[in-house]
Formats: C-alpha cells, structure tokens, sequence
C-alpha cells in the first residue's frame, strides 16, 4: 500500500519549515516539502507501508499524520486522518479435497506392487 501527503496552506501568510509525522510510518516523514503561499499546496509520495496481519483481517487501514510549520515565528499545525478499505483477500491453507482418497490409491498401488513381487518370487 501506498500513502501520499497533501500538504495545503490554508493560512494569510507564507508557512516555512514545514514537517509530516505519521506514527504510522515510522514517525517523521522523508519528504522536503517547500515554503508555501498562502492557497499553495504540495504532495509527497508516494510512501510504501505493509499492511500488518490484523489490518488484513480486520478489512482495513486507518492512518493518521500530523504537518507542522512555521508561520512567522508562530508554529501551526493540523492533522488529519484516513481509513482505506482493503479488498477482500483469498482464503488459503484449507483443507485439501481428495487427498484421504489420493492416500488409498498410493496404498493400494503399494499393495498392488507387493503381491506382484510375492507371485513373482514364488514362481522363480
């Protein structure tokens, strides 16, 4: 799976320094986002994560992240949160059909085998 970040300023005034944490992730995010005006916006990503055992199972993966900035000498901040349903996944490791009878066609060929050896033997 892949998450991208859109990153928006919706301030009056031209945000700096500007990091993504998402926890999710590992924590700060690799990403070199720009100085942005006021309405300016920028996306980072694609980043890979592996969905975990339980998100597979539970049908889902809820990420939050978290972008700060500076606007002047204030610092900001805003986060925000998506779940992404996951497909429904194949079922394996069941039972196999046909493997108690694939048993007793190997055992009787065996069986076949032996008593061909048994007439064989006797007839020498």
């Amino acid at each position: 799976m892949q998450f991208r970040f859109t990153v928006t300023n919706t301030g009056a005034v031209t945000v700096t320094d500007i990091a993504i944490d998402d926890p999710k992730l590992g924590g700060a995010v690799a990403c070199d986002v720009p100085d942005l005006a006021p309405g300016a916006s920028f996306t980072c990503g694609p980043v890979v994560y592996t969905i975990t055992a339980d998100e597979a199972k539970a049908g889902a993966v809820t990420n939050a992240a978290t972008v700060t900035a500076l606007a002047g000498a204030t610092v900001v901040s805003a986060s925000d949160s998506v779940t992404v349903e996951l497909p429904e996944l194949a079922v394996t490791g069941g039972v196999v059909v046909g493997l108690g009878w694939a048993i007793l066609l190997i055992a009787l060929g065996l069986l076949g085998l032996l008593i061909a050896r048994i007439r064989r033997t006797r007839l020498v």
